[in-house]
């Protein structure tokens, strides 16, 4: 888990995992991997060098959710970045979250075709 001060800066952070993982990849097939990330922005509790929470618990579960090389997103983390110009995101979809009572609509970021860079 890692904890950011701005949405726009998590998201930048995830599309520059995933980019840098498929370079790595295509540079290195034998060693071929892959990697899901799922972010959400809201507040936390912080003990220590942990952040625990209903937002952290959400972002763990949006993470579980997402596919192999994907960036999946909430709604409240799509909205607070979509007015940057800076990030593309599929279509909404709607998913079944391991102990949350609704179904939570998530966005997957069209990462290879996003302008920001980590």
């Amino acid at each position: 888990m890692v904890a950011f001060a701005g949405a726009s800066r998590a998201l930048r952070c995830a599309v520059g995992i995933q980019r840098a993982v498929r370079d790595h990849c295509v540079k290195h097939p034998e060693q071929e991997f892959a990697v899901h990330v799922g972010l959400h922005a809201g507040e936390t509790i912080r003990e220590r060098d942990d952040f625990l929470g209903r937002t952290v618990i959400l972002a763990s579960r949006i993470t579980a959710a997402a596919s192999a090389d994907e960036v999946l997103v909430s709604s409240l983390l799509k909205e607070l970045t979509d007015g940057t110009g800076e990030f593309s995101f599929g279509p909404v979809r709607e998913v079944s979250l391991k102990g949350i009572s609704q179904p939570q609509r998530v966005f997957p970021v069209e990462w290879e075709e996003t302008v920001a860079a980590w």
